[in-house]
């Protein structure tokens, strides 16, 4: 029936895709006026990203996280503040790291949409001066 010509998913490229919708996302925290709203659409192309990488092979896992590194290092400021430790988050855990129970590795955070209190993304996010 042509089932497994329609799985026939390009993992390595919709996970690239998903990272760069998350990267948009992270950019807009800045000065959002819904900026929780937006926490929670950051993350959601999180859990994308992370269920695309789930499908791929380790070498294609490695080849991603090379590549979102080079992608968050090319970003504003505000923008690699929150998507650094998240990254570094998600490379900790791919060499078999666990996150610990307030959602830090040694080089990341966990990225979740909700929180109690203020979410440590919007910290990242900073302010822009108003003119």
């Amino acid at each position: 029936f042509g089932v497994g010509e329609a799985l026939a998913i390009d993992w390595p490229h919709v996970a690239r895709r998903s990272f760069d919708q998350a990267l948009t996302l992270a950019d807009r925290l800045r000065d959002n006026p819904q900026p929780l709203r937006m926490v929670k659409n950051l993350a959601y192309a999180w859990r994308q990203t992370i269920f695309f990488l789930t499908r791929m092979s380790p070498g294609e896992v490695d080849r991603f996280l090379d590549w979102s590194e080079e992608r968050i290092a090319g970003r504003p400021a505000h923008v690699a503040a929150v998507m650094g430790p998240v990254a570094g988050g998600l490379r900790d855990v791919a060499e078999g790291a666990a996150f610990d129970r307030d959602g830090r590795t040694d080089h990341g955070r966990r990225l979740l949409g909700w929180t109690v209190g203020r979410h440590w993304a919007l910290e990242g996010a900073g302010r822009r001066a108003r003119p």
